[in-house]
């Protein structure tokens, strides 16, 4: 079966390939190591144009040619003209490529960030992109790795979208982008790999939307919307979840695969996959072409910049600076106190992580406080 589905594969390359469409193969050090990647050009590519670029990022122990294959984001490059690079991630001790993206068991070496980062540079020199509208979208792994990018690099991506990925806990304590970030994510409630409710390598998925969402300053748009069940062979639904600022300049969205296991790309024609209603990969560009970079919303939050709280973690009793009206929610959501006071009390809290959001003048500021 395996040999087959390899064949069917590679088949598939063969004949994309007599339909005049170009994949460069290309390689650059990074951190002393040697790293390669492809780059597919839109049919319609000219150098002369600036176009946008969306960096797929594989899951782990696959590669960038076998998921360049079965996302198929070629055909929606071809129409939308914007390039795709598919880099290769680096070797664990069981021969498997990976992504550093924090999560437990896997090395915490390279600098993975710093390498994606050198890769847009190379880039755009050599074929023009459009430093406004940089993408990242991956697979498990990969899906792992776009979170680490909307922290550690979100003045030079514009949006993220995960498959089947998460952040891991620890990250997830610590993670405090410096601007808000368009997130998408789709995910299967019944993934046993990067489980939907959560384990020691995985965020559970409502608690990670639920922070975007505050962290976006984002609210429900409306209520959550049930896909058409196209293909009822499939025996999966799919739940879609959207939650926008009032000036819709931003979005959070959540594509929950009602049924759904893990390492499924929705729509995929190469592979079987868990739901074919919609097309993960024209979804996610629809999504991704809403949003780019510019000097007002890569800028860090001044009001963000003036709040500040100690102590954390705390066990007890905080202090913020900063003046206006303090809400705590826990991960779910919930808003559990609201204060105008400078001192606040959370000795009757129970131990764990909570949200802090500052609203001060319409303007809302969110961090993470630890309680023990």
């Amino acid at each position: 079966m395996k040999n087959l589905l390899l064949f069917i594969l590679f088949f598939s390359v063969f004949i994309r390939a007599a339909e005049s469409q170009t994949t460069v193969t290309d390689s650059m050090m990074s951190g002393g190591i040697m790293r390669h990647y492809h780059v597919y050009l839109p049919t319609n590519y000219a150098s002369g144009s600036s176009r946008p670029l969306i960096i797929y990022l594989h899951g782990y122990s696959s590669n960038a040619t076998t998921e360049q294959i079965y996302t198929n984001f070629m055909a929606v490059a071809d129409t939308a003209g914007f390039l795709v690079v598919y880099p290769e991630g680096t070797v664990d001790s069981h021969g498997y490529q990976f992504w550093n993206a924090g999560i437990p068991g896997l090395p915490g070496v390279p600098d993975d960030v710093a390498f994606l980062s050198s890769l847009i540079d190379k880039l755009h020199n050599e074929y023009n992109i459009n430093l406004n509208r940089v993408y990242s979208t991956g697979l498990s792994n990969g899906g792992y790795m776009c979170y680490r990018l909307a922290w550690k690099l979100s003045d030079r991506i514009a949006a993220i979208a995960s498959v089947s990925g998460s952040m891991p806990p620890l990250d997830f304590a610590i993670c405090l982008p410096p601007r808000p970030i368009p997130i998408m994510e789709i995910h299967g409630t019944a993934d046993t790999i990067v489980s939907y409710t959560g384990s020691v390598i995985a965020t559970d998925i409502d608690t990670l939307m639920r922070f975007w969402v505050l962290h976006d300053r984002c609210l429900p748009i409306s209520d959550p919307i049930m896909l058409p069940h196209i293909d009822t062979a499939d025996h999966t639904t799919v739940t879609h979840f959207e939650w926008v600022p009032e000036l819709r300049n931003m979005s959070v969205e959540l594509y929950r695969i009602n049924g759904g296991t893990h390492v499924d790309w929705p729509g995929s024609p190469y592979l079987t996959t868990d739901n074919m209603d919609f097309s993960a990969s024209s979804t996610i560009w629809q999504f991704f072409n809403r949003f780019e970079l510019s000097s007002a919303n890569v800028k860090a939050d001044k009001t963000a910049d003036s709040f500040n709280f100690y102590p954390n973690p705390t066990p007890g009793i905080i202090h913020i600076t900063g003046s206006g009206v303090a809400m705590i929610f826990d991960m779910t959501g919930r808003k559990l106190l609201t204060s105008t006071e400078k001192d606040i009390d959370l000795t009757s809290f129970p131990a764990g992580l909570y949200l802090l959001q500052l609203e001060n003048n319409g303007t809302r500021s969110v961090q993470k406080l630890m309680k023990y």
